[in-house]
């Protein structure tokens, strides 16, 4: 029996990447293994996903659904992630619901967050980014409608911050996350 639980063992290190992680489900931090398919390029936190995190407690190993609705939030090494009310918006604007939102970039200005879609590998649901300010309850989706036309969307999104309304107008700010996040930084280091 041991030489079997060995042989599922190296198969799973084998086939997966292992990381550690954490859950938060009602408050409590439960540490546990993020376990992710190798050579993937994005994660799927679908429950057919290519992402699962296992838990042993009390000598026993319990699997967890990232898209269950008990987990808060949760890490993978040093990326947090967290349940958000969200409307994507890549496909057409849709009503907000619960969903995993990466923190790309926080302050107590501004965070930057990338939206992972858990409707699963056969959907042609699209990560996005998303800003959200001090003073919004909800992140907003660099997807929305206002943001059709990027550079006039930022300065607009932008208009407290005059340098960074200026860059957004000459296009320099460009939708990805070395662009978005060099935006992000300007706003919470930069402007007043």
């Amino acid at each position: 029996a041991i030489k079997a639980l060995e042989k599922a063992q190296e198969q799973l290190e084998s086939e997966n990447n292992l990381l550690r992680g954490v859950v938060v489900i009602n408050g409590e931090a439960i540490e546990g293994t993020v376990v992710s398919e190798k050579g993937v390029e994005e994660l799927d936190f679908s429950d057919k996903g290519n992402t699962k995190f296992i838990a042993e407690k009390d000598g026993v190993k319990k699997e967890y659904s990232y898209s269950a609705k008990e987990i808060e939030a949760f890490s993978i090494g040093t990326r947090n992630f967290v349940k958000k009310n969200f409307a994507p918006c890549a496909k057409g604007k849709v009503e907000p619901a619960m969903h995993i939102l990466e923190e790309i970039y926080t302050s107590d200005k501004i965070v930057l967050y990338k939206y992972y879609p858990s409707a699963g590998a056969l959907s042609d649901a699209k990560m996005e980014f998303a800003f959200k300010k001090a003073s919004e309850t909800d992140p907003v989706s660099l997807y929305d409608t206002r943001f059709l036309i990027l550079k006039k969307g930022l300065a607009t999104y932008f208009t407290d911050c005059a340098d960074l309304k200026a860059m957004c107008e000459q296009g320099e700010i460009t939708n990805d996350q070395e662009g978005l996040l060099k935006a992000a930084r300007i706003y919470a280091e930069l402007c007043e």
